[in-house]
């Protein structure tokens, strides 16, 4: 439904993007970078069972039905650049996620 939405969000405001990509094309997203997401979620302990190829398969099959949409709707409401939204109006750095302190309780 993610997808859906950014689709309908994007036609709403009027920014272009495309309804029917090619599974073939490009995503904003490098490989490189995904590997380094995938890195830090082994840094956390997340619970991984596949190898990182045959996830990136599968996230670029998905990503490419949003990708377009996704990057113009953060560039049109200038959103904070997070990794992974593309560029902004004004000159910025994207922000890596940051993880909040734990705060669960000793006993």
């Amino acid at each position: 439904m993610g997808f859906t939405a950014l689709s309908q969000i994007a036609e709403t405001m009027r920014v272009p993007y495309e309804k029917d990509p090619s599974p073939e094309q490009p995503i904003s997203v490098t490989r490189e970078e995904f590997g380094q997401a995938m890195a830090m979620l082994r840094g956390v302990d997340y619970p991984i069972e596949r190898s990182d190829d045959e996830v990136w398969l599968h996230f670029r099959g998905w990503r490419v039905n949003y990708d377009r949409a996704a990057l113009a709707i953060a560039y049109a409401v200038d959103a904070p650049p997070a990794l992974w939204t593309g560029g902004r109006r004004y000159p910025s750095t994207p922000m890596p996620p940051v993880r909040p302190p734990s705060h669960t309780p000793k006993a």
